[in-house]
């Protein structure tokens, strides 16, 4: 069975890597991004299914970058 690639983006890096490897040990493929910009650069080059998307970040509002991440190439 195929599993989602998931991108996960959060300023928490202890909540953005306990998360990651706890999607990993279930089977998924996770990413994590410390920023906005990290993330945006990551789903453009990534094919990602899911993004987990924090709002509140230090380089902005998570809920302003979801258009960048709804136009990235693999379409989450």
């Amino acid at each position: 069975m195929l599993k989602a690639d998931i991108l996960i983006v959060d300023d928490d890096p202890v909540l953005a890597e306990m998360l990651t490897l706890h999607l990993q040990r279930a089977g998924y493929q996770a990413t994590s991004a410390c920023t906005l910009e990290d993330g945006v650069t990551l789903a453009s080059n990534g094919a990602f299914d899911v993004i987990f998307l924090d709002v509140q970040m230090p380089d902005g509002n998570g809920l302003h970058f979801f258009p960048r991440f709804a136009e990235v190439p693999s379409r989450p």
